[in-house]
């Protein structure tokens, strides 16, 4: 492995300089996660019927952000 720019403590900022890396788009997934993460503790004070809606959307949203991560966000 090559020593990076930024191991070089006489390294200029020009030389560190270049390609960063792309970062994920927008996604509802999280969103969705922490809604039936949500129902899923209102399951635990108000009774188990929140159980069912809170884990239809913890797996809906486990499904859709896998399958988003695979073939990519919409942005």
């Amino acid at each position: 492995m090559r020593a990076r720019p930024e191991d070089d403590p006489n390294a200029t900022q020009s030389q560190g300089a270049g390609f960063v890396g792309t970062f994920p788009g927008t996604s509802i997934w999280p969103f969705t996660l922490g809604m039936g993460a949500f129902f899923v503790v209102l399951a635990l004070v108000f009774g188990i019927w929140f159980l069912v809606p809170g884990l239809g959307l913890v797996v809906w949203a486990l499904l859709g952000g896998t399958a988003e991560g695979r073939r990519g966000g919409k942005y």
